[in-house]
């Protein structure tokens, strides 16, 4: 079963929270591109978004599936780390 956009973002929470709290150099979260390139796609495709559309519904870049999904508000479609 395919896991809804919310699920896939408790995943990548779940994955940061691991990540900031393992013992091991930084250099750890590099061998995790999924990480990285999840975090950059949101911020990116946010940052760049108008407003209008920061109010309404927005569009921005999954970053498991790199597909296009729609959410209702900025607060639930960016990651919170």
């Amino acid at each position: 079963m395919r896991k809804t956009p919310r699920e896939r973002q408790s995943v990548m929470r779940s994955l940061a929270k691991k990540l900031e709290n393992t013992k091991v150099d930084k250099s750890y979260k590099e061998k995790i591109p999924l990480f990285e390139t999840a975090l950059s796609f949101h911020t990116a495709r946010i940052n760049t978004l108008p407003i209008r559309q920061k109010k309404g519904l927005i569009k921005y870049i999954n970053p498991l599936s790199k597909k296009f999904a729609y959410k209702n508000r900025v607060r639930q479609s960016t990651l919170h780390l």
